[in-house]
């Protein structure tokens, strides 16, 4: 079985080029550690069918293509507007090369469906050192349902990855 989660850094980090000095410069030193966003909902999705067509030939494994849950907990944000296209992209690909996609962003967007938190990275020191904080009080402090800062998932969050990908796992989904 071979999981696939790409697209998240394809939308945040050229969000991040647009925002103050210290997430500019966090950006770049991103894209030097090698992760390149593509340009866009195109290339995201000509680069992502065809890393699964080299998959496919190399191996007859199930792939299990996971979509992205949220970037923000405001549906209605840009960045969740691109991410339903990059979702829509994914699902394409996983029907047209039998590939399994777990429902994860379904399941996100029931939970956020009338939440309007446009709490987004509001912090870049605050992403640097959430690491030594509990999970689920940095979420309660921020009003936060999925995740700790709008990207990074809290334990809820995970659980529906977990959730999702063990049906999937078990041929249930």
């Amino acid at each position: 079985i071979i999981i696939i989660s790409a697209g998240h850094n394809d939308i945040i980090i050229p969000q991040m080029d647009k925002m103050k000095f210290f997430y500019r410069f966090c950006s770049k030193l991103i894209k030097f550690r090698g992760s390149i966003p593509t340009r866009g909902d195109r290339d995201f999705s000509f680069i992502y069918e065809d890393m699964i067509k080299k998959v496919k030939k190399i191996s007859d494994s199930k792939i299990i293509l996971l979509p992205l849950s949220c970037i923000s907990e405001d549906l209605s944000s840009s960045l969740n507007i691109k991410r339903e296209v990059f979702n829509e992209i994914i699902k394409e690909i996983g029907e047209k090369y039998n590939c399994v996609v777990p429902k994860i962003d379904e399941e996100f967007n029931k939970l956020l469906l009338n939440s309007n938190n446009k709490y987004f990275l509001d912090n870049i020191f605050n992403t640097v050192f959430d690491v030594f904080k509990p999970i689920n009080s940095l979420s309660k402090k921020r009003k936060l349902k999925l995740t700790i800062d709008g990207v990074h998932l809290n334990l809820l969050g995970a659980n529906i990855y977990k959730q999702e990908i063990m049906s999937c796992l078990k041929g249930e989904c």
